[in-house]
């Protein structure tokens, strides 16, 4: 799958994709303490459950720019909520990747960063009147890959 990419790993800036002006742009800064602990983006021709594109999470040990696409694996989905509806999360790593690329599973990625991503997830609309985002789940490869799936057709 390709992951176009809206937020770098280790940012604290959120980019959103403006698709009539196909450009991305600077949507809002994520409050201290709170950085992306991995890049954070969408996959293209999917729709999510609440009117927008499937996100995802992309692991990788390199640096990976804002406005990149990148071929990824689906290790894992978040099953989430926000004000909007569904919002589920897939979580991804690079393809051929040194550090991540041979992970199959969220089984096999550290607790402390999958803690790390929820509380990230959980707590980046705190202060933002009317939003949250609530994690209700979280699937393995299959179940990822079936989320795409079921995005893609919709």
């Amino acid at each position: 799958m390709r992951a176009y990419i809206e937020m770098e790993a280790g940012s604290r800036v959120k980019h959103v994709f403006n698709e009539e002006k196909n450009e991305l742009l600077i949507h809002r800064l994520l409050k201290e303490p709170l950085i992306e602990p991995f890049c954070y983006g969408f996959i293209k021709g999917t729709m999510s459950g609440d009117g927008d594109p499937l996100d995802v999470f992309v692991m990788s040990g390199r640096h990976i720019s804002a406005g990149d696409e990148v071929n990824a694996e689906p290790i894992g989905v978040l099953y989430s909520e926000d004000e909007m509806g569904d919002d589920n999360k897939i979580i991804a790593v690079e393809k051929y990747d040194k550090t991540y690329g041979s992970m199959i599973d969220i089984s096999q990625v550290d607790k402390r960063l999958i803690y790390a991503l929820l509380y990230q997830i959980e707590h980046n609309k705190d202060g933002l009147e009317g939003k949250f985002t609530r994690i209700k789940g979280i699937g393995n490869a299959e179940e990822a890959k079936a989320a795409i799936e079921k995005a893609s057709k919709q």
